[in-house]
């Protein structure tokens, strides 16, 4: 997927979509095309909060120079990003995590 799909993905996961006008609603107020979740942490760190919020036991975790998707519980988690600059490894993560929420969880 394109990094444009991708950000559409996220947002959404986030509720910005508006899909009668395929424009992102009130709260970021562009189209889809200007989604900035891969290079802003301003838009990206929301991401995070939701998935650390949800009542899924799953949580992406930034630690150190690494990110982690845990599952509370599951020794078989985590999932290590490491290697890559810390946004594209936390984007990466958050990708991850809403195609499995996507699939498995609602």
């Amino acid at each position: 997927m394109s990094k444009e799909e991708l950000n559409k993905l996220i947002a959404e996961f986030m509720g910005e979509i508006n899909s009668i006008e395929d424009k992102i609603s009130f709260t970021k107020n562009c189209s889809t095309d200007e989604l900035k979740y891969h290079t802003s942490w301003d838009w990206l760190m929301p991401v995070v909060e939701k998935i650390n919020n949800l009542k899924t036991l799953h949580f992406i975790v930034l630690e150190g120079k690494r990110v982690q998707w845990i599952v509370e519980d599951d020794e078989s988690m985590p999932i290590v990003y490491q290697g890559k600059p810390m946004i594209e490894m936390t984007y990466q993560a958050v990708v991850e995590f809403i195609n499995f929420y996507n699939k498995n969880c609602i």
